[in-house]
């Protein structure tokens, strides 16, 4: 019998296999349970927190993610992240499957985009800690964060 963790762990691996396995059962399968996918969703997400963590060499941080609602986020935003410099500590909020209108795939790549931007404001917090932020920089920031994680993710990706 395996330990409750390893239980989850196998459990949550063949819930992924189902989903992105080459075989015909994965267009054959039901749908997975708002529950379930919010579980994928945070089994996802650590994964990729850990993946990106050790890229942007930043393993002397204690980050975790959790997997949040809309409500719990600002309007029109998909996730964020908070920090303690002095602690090295963080927290990077991502958006619940429930409040997605994408299919399963493009979701997980939404969510691993919004992991590797919040990484990217977590990298550049000690240059722009300085900086007086206002409302048209903040936007410049988003921006140029934005491009460079998807710079990342398309050479991740191979394209």
């Amino acid at each position: 019998m395996l330990p409750r963790a390893g239980y989850l762990k196998f459990l949550l691996f063949f819930v992924w296999a189902l989903l992105f396995g080459k075989t015909s059962a994965a267009q054959d399968r039901t749908p997975l349970s708002p529950r379930e996918r919010t579980l994928m969703a945070e089994s996802f997400s650590s994964e990729k927190l850990s993946e990106w963590q050790n890229r942007l060499n930043l393993q002397d941080w204690k980050i975790t993610v959790m997997v949040v609602r809309a409500a719990d986020l600002k309007p029109k935003t998909l996730g964020n992240i908070h920090w303690d410099g002095e602690k090295k500590t963080a927290v990077i909020r991502v958006l619940d499957p429930t409040d997605y209108k994408l299919k399963d795939r493009a979701m997980l790549n939404d969510i691993e985009f919004t992991v590797v931007h919040e990484l990217i404001h977590l990298e550049l917090s000690p240059v722009l800690s300085s900086l007086q932020r206002n409302e048209a920089n903040r936007i410049e920031e988003e921006h140029a964060v934005n491009h460079m994680a998807q710079a990342l993710l398309d050479l991740d990706r191979g394209r």
